[in-house]
């Protein structure tokens, strides 16, 4: 599984896009691109949700599964590309595109 970074993209399940965006960490970077651990995907716009009843998917909310066993930085998991959680719709959110090739993970 490839390791998530501030510029990887996540989709709702009506294809909406939100970018992992600020992180909380900034000294482990991957490509340049810092990577992102524990929460940092959750409280992100959903951008494009073509959801309209009984609304889209506006933000991402709390991170259920893609957390890392192995990889911690600063005491907090890595997250993985098996990340899964919700979005306020609820609808699920996912990985779209981790936009880096470089470094994977064992969950």
């Amino acid at each position: 599984m490839l390791l998530l970074t501030e510029i990887s993209q996540l989709k709702c399940a009506h294809m909406g896009l939100a970018v992992v965006g600020d992180v909380s960490q900034s000294f482990v970077r991957i490509a340049g691109a810092r990577v992102a651990v524990s929460q940092d995907p959750s409280g992100k716009p959903v951008v494009a949700c073509p959801m309209t009843a009984p609304k889209p998917c506006t933000t991402t909310r709390r991170m259920q599964t893609g957390h890392s066993q192995l990889v911690f930085i600063n005491g907090k998991p890595a997250c993985l590309s098996s990340v899964f959680g919700l979005t306020d719709y609820p609808a699920p959110y996912t990985l779209f595109n981790a936009n880096q090739v470089f470094v994977e993970s064992s969950s």
